[in-house]
Parts: structure tokens; sequence; C-alpha cells
């Protein structure tokens, strides 16, 4: 019994591990063209952080389209979720949305991005005269950003909640998101880090919470 609880162990192990790098594989080779390097990313005094102009795949305001049109019919705002991470520009949901209405789509996004970074974004939209705005908004952690850009930057303070409560002022949220990150990124680190919520701290490791 023992001997074969061992093999099926051994073999659930073997096809995990194979999977494991079949999908590193795969994901190596549709992202290596397509990785965003730090030295693309530069300072904006309105959005903190954008793609500089022409970084590759990008246009002249850094944004992940072709070319910069004078007019759009919709334009998309979002996060990663917009920009297509993993994928290929044809292949993330604007340019798909722009050839199922067989209308021009131009999309604004970038990672990091949250429902402040969207507040700004808009009025660049507007000049596109497009008939529709769509935001893409990411439950995961747009709600985050948008804490991030006013509590722990002063570009938007004014947009802070007065008088402000001093544990606002101190993002507890981002080293427990940092290692839930770096955790997810293996899929067979993801499963152990369940088993181990599961099992020794019963989910409580996993919660986010400003803490006031």
């Amino acid at each position: 019994m023992i001997r074969k609880c061992t093999v099926f162990l051994f073999w659930v192990c073997t096809v995990l591990l194979v999977a494991e790098l079949a999908l590193r594989t795969i994901e190596y080779l549709e992202t290596r063209k397509r990785i965003v390097l730090e030295r693309d990313i530069v300072p904006d005094n309105s959005l903190g952080r954008r793609m500089r102009s022409y970084a590759a795949g990008h246009d002249a305001k850094g944004f992940r389209n072709a070319t910069v049109p004078k007019r759009s019919k919709a334009v998309v705002i979002g996060d990663s979720q917009t920009w297509g991470v993993n994928v290929s520009r044809e292949k993330a949901y604007p340019r798909k949305l722009g050839r199922l209405l067989n209308q021009s789509v131009y999309q604004m996004s970038m990672g990091g991005y949250g429902s402040v970074h969207y507040r700004v974004l808009l009025d660049k939209a507007l000049m596109l005269r497009p008939r529709v705005i769509v935001v893409g908004l990411y439950f995961g952690n747009d709600l985050w950003d948008a804490y991030r850009m006013v509590y722990t930057t002063e570009n938007y303070g004014d947009l802070r909640l007065r008088p402000t409560p001093e544990c606002l002022l101190e993002d507890s949220i981002e080293p427990r998101a940092k290692r839930l990150w770096n955790m997810e990124k293996s899929f067979l680190g993801d499963m152990a880090f369940a088993i181990r919520c599961n099992i020794i701290s019963g989910y409580g490791d996993t919660r986010l919470s400003v803490g006031c």
C-alpha cells in the first residue's frame, strides 16, 4: 500500500513538474518580444509614470497602439488587463473589440493604473472625440492603486479623506501583496501556498487590509 502511494505521488509530482515547465516555456515564447523594460518607464506629472514615447509596440504618447489618431470611435482605458499582459498587442481585448465592431479603438492603459489614473486619462481620451469610452476596472487591485495614488503621493492630496487618519498614510498592503505575488508566480508555489493557508493559517495570512 505504501509503495503504491509512493508511486502515485511520484507520478503526480512528475506530471505537475512537466506541466509547469511546459507552461513556462509557452509563456517565455509568447512574451520574450513583449517584455516591458524598466528603462521604458518614465515619470509623468499627472499619471506618476508611463511608457516612454515609441517604446517597442507603443505610440508617440506611450500607449500600446500603432499610431495616435486624430479621432477614434472608441477609447478603452485600463490597467495591465487592458494593456494585454502576456499577449501580443493584436490579441489584447481593445484590438479584438475594434475588429468585432469594425471600428477604430484606441487604448490608453498601463500596468499599475487605477481609478485615479482613469480620471486623468478621461480628459485625454475626450480629446479624441470618441462616441464611447470603455473603462476596464479590475477589482483585483484597482482600488488599491487608487489608494496609493491618493495617500502615498502628493499629486492628488486633494482627494484624501479629511481629516486624514494616520493609518491611511502608511501603505500596509504592499508588503503582503508583494509576498502573495511572488508566491503566485509559480503554479507549484501557488499550490503549496494554498495548502499552507488551509492547513496552518486558515487563510488568515491572505487578508489584505489597510488596518484602520
